[in-house]
């Protein structure tokens, strides 16, 4: 493959967009958590050390679970592990918004977020690059990562923008301006 073709085919720029996409979210989603330690921890009066400790348990699942998320990539291949990975995602804001107690934002973060992001995350992306790139490897692989910054800056930054604005909306002159 020439750095044309690298360039050119629109093939090859999916792939890479849609790398990056999944590196995004999977790095992304997750520290979008720390916008929310603050508001929880208000609005349920945990600690900040409880709720600290989902996402202690989220970062550790994460790296316990990429060796499970390159299993199921080389048995099932990228339409599962994508899409398995998704769906666990999801659930983990669907399971996590009605959290009324820690244990649930426990086994919505620390179990099916880590289990997602791991599944959607580099291991996956980088053995999905290496199937479509063999010339220029490298250089895919690392416009795939940047997904990883992407995602951080782009989710919790949104998040935080959001927050603020329902702050705004619902809350201002309520008294709990501080609170949020």
């Amino acid at each position: 493959m020439n750095k044309a073709a690298f360039v050119a085919s629109p093939t090859l720029a999916l792939v890479l967009v849609f790398a990056v996409l999944m590196n995004a979210m999977s790095r992304g989603l997750g520290e979008t958590f720390g916008v929310f330690v603050l508001p929880l921890s208000n609005e349920f009066g945990w600690s900040r050390t409880t709720l600290t400790g989902a996402y202690v348990l989220y970062m550790a699942g994460y790296g316990l679970c990429a060796p499970l998320a390159g299993q199921l990539y080389a048995r099932a291949g990228p339409r599962v592990t994508f899409a398995l990975g998704l769906t666990e995602l999801g659930s983990w804001f669907v399971l996590s918004s009605f959290a009324k107690g820690p244990l649930p934002l426990y086994a919505g973060i620390g179990l099916l977020g880590a289990l997602g992001a791991s599944a959607i995350g580099m291991i996956a992306t980088s053995s999905f690059i290496r199937t479509w790139f063999s010339h220029r490897l490298t250089t895919a692989l690392g416009i795939a990562h940047t997904g990883l910054s992407i995602g951080v800056l782009v989710f919790a930054g949104l998040t935080a923008w959001d927050t603020q604005k329902i702050k705004e909306m619902y809350y201002e002159g309520d008294g709990v301006d501080d609170k949020l």
